[in-house]
């Protein structure tokens, strides 16, 4: 098991990018410090695979009108390059965004699974305290529990903005995720 504990990007940023299109990635990459976003980016089509990962306590700041995401920021292209991410027993837990939106995971795009995932305590200044959805992507939730999560606009836990999206969740369990703004939706 991975843990990623107390780690802090601008948004210029990012811990680790993964950008490569021609491999499928697992938590790996290169460092960066030259593009927008998150903890974890993957862009340009790559495959992102993550098993097992306590992502806590990140955080990606900013003031910005691009999307970010707390702990990861996955970027698929516009549907030539279409970019897969799976995500199984993993735990997202006091992750934050102060940029766009995206408290833990901010989707560009793609198709995205994620099974027997925790989401706790995440909090995005905008849109999506656990999961901001934006563009063409299909995103699959099995098993997953988002519990206690914090927007401030929309989607106390998930939050579909723009494009597209298609989202399902199946024996999925959401408890106390909130918005704090009057004419916020959840």
């Amino acid at each position: 098991d991975l843990t990623i504990v107390n780690c802090k990007a601008t948004i210029a940023d990012g811990l680790l990018d993964i950008s490569d299109p021609n491999k499928t990635s697992t938590l790996g990459g290169a460092v960066t410090t030259a593009t927008a976003g998150a903890m974890i980016q993957a862009y340009n089509g790559v495959d992102l695979n993550i098993w097992g990962v306590e992502f806590k306590n990140n955080e990606v700041r900013g003031n910005h009108d691009s999307w970010s995401g707390g702990a990861i920021l996955a970027v698929g292209n516009d549907g030539s390059n279409v970019q897969n991410v799976n995500i199984a027993y993993a735990a997202f837990t006091e992750n934050r965004a102060t940029a766009k939106g995206g408290g833990a995971i901010g989707l560009i795009g793609g198709v995205v699974k994620v099974r027997n995932t925790l989401f706790k305590g995440n909090t995005a200044k905008h849109n999506g305290a656990a999961i901001s959805v934006n563009g063409t992507v299909n995103l699959e939730l099995k098993d997953c529990k988002f519990q206690g999560n914090t927007a401030e606009n929309r989607g106390g836990a998930v939050s579909m903005n723009s494009g597209n999206p298609i989202v399902s969740a199946t024996n999925c369990t959401f408890t106390e995720n909130k918005t704090t703004t009057a004419a916020a939706q959840g």
